[in-house]
């Protein structure tokens, strides 16, 4: 169910918590949130509610205006970064590759930020990081942790179903996918997997 963030906002009167203390429980989203059209999680619900709204509705007018910069990219990663009462958004595709920035010459934001957008929803890195492995894919092949996935990918290798390394491979964020690398570079098996991912 997509829920109408500006009903939610105005039911609930608070103070704002700049601070974001409460930032590292979201894990995941259980709601989404339409937001000028777009899906938000509830953790850019929480954000929004504490004072970042601008943050969101700054980023959010870029993509429903379909700006040149980061329109035909399937993955951004949205920055807020705090130099005293200044601010600034970068936009880069996830990989350090700057496409759009944006200074705020005054700010009262007092967290700095790290928002990513894909498959058309904004959430929090936090939660994409949980979302895109660790609470459907690991369940599904029933392992603990990131590294025992890790390994099933090299396993596949080994039994020559490379179609497979890749499947898997694809499923990873941004983020796992560099500590995958990192993880084959430690375990010595970096050349012969990257003959089949074509790195």
């Amino acid at each position: 169910m997509l829920n109408d963030f500006g009903k939610i906002k105005e039911q609930e009167q608070h103070k704002d918590d700049l601070t974001l203390k409460d930032l590292n429980q979201y894990y995941g989203t259980e709601n989404y949130y339409n937001v000028m059209g777009v899906k938000v999680t509830d953790g850019i619900a929480y954000i929004m509610k504490n004072g970042y709204s601008w943050f969101v509705t700054d980023f959010l007018s870029l993509v429903i205006t379909k700006h040149e910069s980061i329109k035909d990219e399937e993955f951004l990663s949205i920055k807020l970064k705090l130099d005293g009462t200044k601010g600034l958004m970068e936009i880069t595709d996830g990989n350090e590759k700057i496409l759009y920035t944006q200074n705020y010459k005054y700010t009262n934001a007092k967290t700095e930020l790290n928002l990513y957008f894909t498959n058309e929803v904004l959430l929090l890195s936090g939660e994409y990081w949980k979302m895109s492995i660790s609470k459907v894919y690991l369940k599904e092949f029933g392992y603990n942790n990131i590294e025992d996935y890790f390994n099933y990918i090299c396993d596949s290798y080994i039994n020559g179903n490379f179609k497979q390394v890749k499947e898997l491979f694809n499923r990873l964020s941004q983020e796992q996918k560099k500590r995958f690398y990192a993880f084959i570079h430690y375990i010595d098996f970096t050349q012969k997997i990257y003959e089949v991912l074509k790195w």
